[in-house]
């Protein structure tokens, strides 16, 4: 695990410090120093010989080596952390409650470093308390012991603390069932597995339960009990992916227990249920292997959604040439699928025979409109211009009027543009607009054509188009860029009203990427997105550390006073109400408690999954919105705090300052301003991009394994490491640590701004990768807004004019 440490930068700062488990050689420090408020100092080693009068070593001060303790620990240092526990203990009266809660954190600190053996002897030195510690150590050894695969040494810790009592039981007898279940004892699992159940605090989590109690069930052969929990799964499941995995798995029970015909038919509704599942997949493969028939365009179908692309040709092939299969509609349906499956297997000539065929039929005909489309953008994809052009004109003339045919003249227009062919694209989406004015996209079709004209120079019809614009679709949501254009043309032409339009357009859409981009625009035309010099207020990013609940550094609680009175005002509350402290109703629900014990104990993505489900039902209460974001806030957990903050914004018609900073914070402010300035990153900038990428939560992981604050992805990661030599033994679960992750998305940031020239472009390559933003800049030419316009993924184009979004908002609240 992670041998890095912030021990070398405090020691830089005060005094010398020893790592006896650690090669200095290979410590290599960031160049950013933290300075703590103490460091490590162990007393003198005895000597066998008097020493010349020495030199009084001072004694350690251990609340200030408790409190660089928690600290290191809040950044994710954790070697740091253990070596300030280890340091202070020797001066804590070893049967005190501080001596007994740093050994506690000391054990945390080194379960997290994976240094199981060293936690599990602190821990078994406090398993004997019968305090509420002694009830931690037991639930955090008993949990470590499971994931370590020693189910037997977990058993009788998790039934101790269950028999003590814990705001926790329902999480507690899960991880028992599941420890019974890795030992194949069935019949010892129910009982917890069925508390769990019972116990349950929201559905999505009952019915994760219930699959373990199936489970259990169909291990001990009692198939009728494990088909009725999976049952009262599919009784409340409601998406399709899910509900296909409980039906394969009720099917399976079924076919173990000899129930073949109710087995079949169960894998039969799997298949329909959702064609796209492994599941689906699973259950035809099964069929096919017992022997059984199976509808070959079902099968067809599966197997195209799971790649098996020969197996679907064939499937399809002998659906075609099935009797039954004979009829315009079904006939329509399978040639469609054949067409996709012949698309993904590279065979152009199969794929345009079988749309064509569909084609044929008529405008009247089963996936007619499908086909066409298709047809349109599979010839485009082939740089088939003119096919592609003419596909969707017999598409306009087969079907006049329709929605289809308003499809067919956007996507003719689109096509002409990735062509390059700008000058017909812009006539195209004029041509688009004029003749289905209300179609959907309408409007997007006046501010391409806008766009286009401006990159010909031609300022007077960009001019013209964006009016046309913002009259005929005031509220729409591209008035905005349509007036950033027009303000652009203006320029253009040497026109001095762009002042006036962008001033108009800054007022109209506060902290958003127009606007943001407006105000750069008037203090200099020719300035690049993101290009503003703000300085930060006074003690802007200041921090206080506390340690009430769980440790936690958090900005300053200046002005909450005055958004407490704002809130009362708002709901009609009395002076003398606390509307700060969680209400009686909250503090009283079950996911409250379970949550906060989880949360402290450091099992942080069980407890947020208690706290969403908290955050959900009190969705549409303000006040409770502002207490949980207030609670969140003061535990670290950041995300559920912003988005309850958000929510309540959203529903006022204003809020202060102070809610404000909830919505757009600045956690782990001193760390990141450090590397911010380490790098050359505007502060604002990073924390823009941080709330965008994580939420500021630490240990975020998307579904593309990105991890971290700045939710750099595994392969970059291990590349950063290398090119920082820092820090040392990387692994990628150190981007789940905010000093590391912080370092390694500013420095990529910054690499990315060296290479591209500018931080918007920065933040496009960040998001699509430098392939995709050196090809958008080459497009682009000179002109950053062009570049913006061009951007090919809707994510990246979303992302980037978020982020700026963003920055207007931190701008707003934090800059001078």
């Amino acid at each position: 695990m992670w041998k890095h440490t912030l021990a070398a930068l405090i020691c830089l700062a005060l005094a010398a410090c020893s790592r006896p488990d650690a090669n200095p050689a290979q410590s290599i420090p960031a160049p950013v120093t933290f300075v703590f408020a103490g460091t490590p100092t162990q007393p003198p080693a005895p000597t066998s010989t008097p020493a010349p009068t020495p030199t009084p070593t001072p004694t350690p001060d251990p609340v200030k080596l408790l409190a660089d303790a928690a600290k290191a620990r809040w950044l994710g240092d954790d070697l740091s952390a253990t070596q300030f526990y280890s340091a202070a203990l020797p001066f804590l009266p070893a049967a005190s409650e501080q001596a007994q809660k740093a050994r506690l954190e000391l054990a945390k600190s080194l379960r997290d470093m994976g240094d199981h053996a060293s936690a599990e002897r602190h821990l078994q030195a406090l398993t004997a308390l019968t305090s509420a510690i002694g009830q931690d150590a037991k639930i955090i050894l008993g949990r470590m012991a499971q994931v370590d695969g020693n189910p037997t040494g977990a058993i009788p810790l998790f039934q101790e603390a269950l028999a003590a009592g814990t705001a926790m039981s329902p999480t507690l007898n899960v991880w028992l069932g599941d420890a019974y279940l890795a030992l194949n004892q069935p019949i010892s699992a129910l009982l917890p597995l069925s508390n769990a159940v019972t116990s349950a605090l929201n559905v999505n989590m009952q019915v994760g339960y219930r699959e373990k109690l199936a489970l259990a069930h169909q291990m001990n052969g009692n198939t009728p009990a494990a088909l009725a929990q999976y049952e009262a799964i599919l009784s409340v499941a409601k998406i399709p992916a899910y509900r296909a995995r409980i039906l394969w798995a009720s099917a399976q029970t079924m076919q173990g227990a000899g129930s073949l015909p109710q087995a079949y038919a169960r894998m039969r509704e799997t298949m329909a249920q959702d064609p796209t599942s492994p599941a689906a997949f699973a259950a035809l493969n099964a069929l096919v292997q017992a022997g059984q028939p199976v509808d070959e365009t079902g099968r067809g179908i599966v197997d195209f959604h799971n790649e098996a692309y020969a197996a679907a040709q064939q499937a399809f092939a002998r659906a075609i040439a099935e009797p039954g299969n004979q009829t315009p509609a079904k006939l329509n349906e399978i040639r469609w699928w054949a067409a996709q499956n012949y698309i993904a297997l590279g065979d152009s000539t199969g794929a345009l025979r079988n749309l064509n065929q569909i084609i044929a039929e008529g405008a009247a005909a089963p996936r007619f409109a499908d086909a066409a489309l298709k047809k349109g953008e599979y010839l485009a994809r082939l740089s088939d211009i003119d096919g592609a052009l003419a596909a969707y004109a017999a598409l306009q003339k087969a079907a006049p009027g329709s929605v289809t045919s308003a499809q067919a003249a956007q996507k003719a227009a689109r096509t002409l543009e990735n062509a390059g062919q700008m000058e017909r694209a812009a006539a195209a989406y004029l041509a688009a607009q004029k003749q289905f004015p209300a179609a959907d996209g309408a409007d997007e079709m006046l501010l391409r054509a806008a766009f286009l004209q401006y990159r010909l120079g031609k300022f007077a019809e960009t001019i013209s188009t964006t009016t046309q614009l913002q009259n005929a679709y005031a509220n729409g949501a591209y008035t905005g860029a349509a007036k950033l254009w027009q303000a652009k043309a203006q320029i253009g032409t040497g026109d001095g009203a762009y002042t006036r339009t962008l001033t108009a357009l800054a007022a109209a859409l506060p902290e958003s990427y127009e606007s943001e981009r407006a105000a750069e625009l008037l203090l200099n035309p020719a300035a690049p997105p993101l290009s503003r010099t703000l300085a930060l207020k006074d003690n802007a990013l200041a921090e206080t550390c506390r340690d009430d609940f769980v440790f936690v550094c958090l900005p300053s609680d200046e002005g909450k006073a005055e958004a407490e009175t704002w809130l009362r005002g708002w709901l009609g509350i009395s002076d003398t109400v606390n509307v700060s402290a969680v209400g009686a109703a909250i503090r009283q629900d079950a996911r409250f408690a379970q949550g906060n014990e989880l949360w402290r104990l450091g099992f942080k993505p069980e407890a947020m999954a208690e706290f969403q489900s908290l955050l959900n039902a009190n969705a549409r209460d303000p006040l409770s919105l502002w207490q949980l974001a207030l609670h969140f806030r003061g535990l670290g957990a950041f995300r559920l705090s912003i988005s309850a903050a958000d929510a309540l914004a959203r529903a006022a018609t204003s809020a202060p300052p102070f809610l404000g900073r909830m919505v757009y914070p600045a956690y782990y402010g001193g760390l990141i301003s450090a590397y911010a300035r380490e790098f050359g990153v505007d502060p604002l900038l990073a924390f823009s991009l941080v709330r965008q990428e994580s939420l500021f939560e630490p240990f975020a992981e998307s579904g593309a394994a990105a991890n971290g604050l700045f939710q750099v992805i595994p392969s970059t990661g291990k590349e950063i490491a290398a090119q920082l030599g820092w820090p040392p033994n990387y692994e990628t679960g150190d981007l789940q640590r905010p000093l590391v992750s912080a370092r390694f998305g500013l420095y990529y940031m910054s690499r990315q701004r060296k290479t591209f020239g500018d931080w918007f472009s920065a933040l496009a390559a960040y998001n699509g990768g430098p392939g995709s933003a050196a090809i958008w800049q080459d497009r682009a030419g000179d002109d950053y807004d062009v570049f913006a316009g061009i951007i090919s993924f809707r994510e990246t184009s979303s992302y980037v004019q978020k982020i700026t979004a963003n920055y207007a908002a931190y701008a707003r609240l934090y800059a001078r």
